[in-house]
């Protein structure tokens, strides 16, 4: 764990978030809405997979890119992932490889990572090994709805930031999904409806669509994990995101 500073305030700007064009707005708050710090600190827990862990390089990026931004108050919290990326960052998250939003929700280990790390944020990409496990689009939406319930029972005021999915093409790691792309395509599709139908004001989610004008031959590896310009494209969305729920920088940028 890592903190650059600490700041007095997170707070939700969600009445000019319609014109963002990175996330979906539900239910806008007519006024700014305080959100519960940790000893002036905003905490930010990334989740997911190895697309966000071992091979999420796009933390590193957004990292730094809100540092030079003059974000002075920020930690990511969770655990140490391993020196991966090139550039200095705070390397923690709740992101592993293989994991699954079914599986985590069905174990109930947000209870115990929020516990250990208590999060203001919650940065969500997962939903990609339960396509390539089989789980159906309505499994893996039940699983998002009990992360978000466990995530509210640690945190009244959690805000939720959550991906539409980077695709995959049908041969993703050389292993055969043929059904991989078209439910990418399905699932992602489900999640703004998903998304409002949890919004709440206290704990307000946004929906980042990671998807849109990434290529999946051009910004990834292996037909699943990004590349440096899919990281690239990854942190630039989450950037655009926290940036509209983030008081502003308490310093110039550098």
């Amino acid at each position: 764990m890592r903190t650059i500073a600490k700041r007095a305030l997170l707070w939700t700007v969600l009445a000019v978030m319609a014109t963002a064009a990175a996330v979906v707005m539900r239910n806008p708050v007519e006024s700014p809405l305080p959100i519960s710090v940790h000893d002036g600190t905003v905490s930010i827990m990334p989740l997911g997979d190895s697309i966000s862990g071992s091979t999420g390089c796009w933390r590193s990026l957004l990292w730094n890119r809100l540092a030079d931004a003059g974000y002075d108050d920020l930690d990511f919290v969770g655990k140490r992932q391993g020196p991966e990326c090139d550039e200095g960052f705070d390397d923690d998250s709740r992101a592993y490889s293989g994991f699954e939003a079914t599986g985590v929700a069905e174990e109930g280990l947000l209870f115990s990572w929020l516990k250990r790390d208590p999060a203001d944020v919650m940065l969500v990409h997962i939903g990609s090994n339960d396509i390539r496990r089989g789980d159906t689009t309505d499994e893996i939406l039940a699983g998002y709805s009990t992360l978000v319930d466990h995530m509210r029972q640690m945190n009244p005021h959690m805000v939720i930031v959550i991906a539409q999915i980077i695709p995959m093409t049908e041969y993703p790691m050389d292993k055969a999904c043929l059904h991989c792309p078209s439910q990418v395509d399905e699932l992602n599709a489900r999640i703004p409806a998903w998304a409002e139908g949890h919004d709440t004001v206290e704990s307000p989610i946004l929906v980042v669509d990671q998807n849109a004008g990434f290529d999946v031959e051009a910004d990834t590896y292996d037909g699943l994990h990004t590349d440096g310009s899919g990281a690239r494209k990854m942190a630039d969305k989450w950037y655009s995101a926290l940036r509209q729920v983030l008081a502003p920088p308490s310093r110039a940028a550098t």
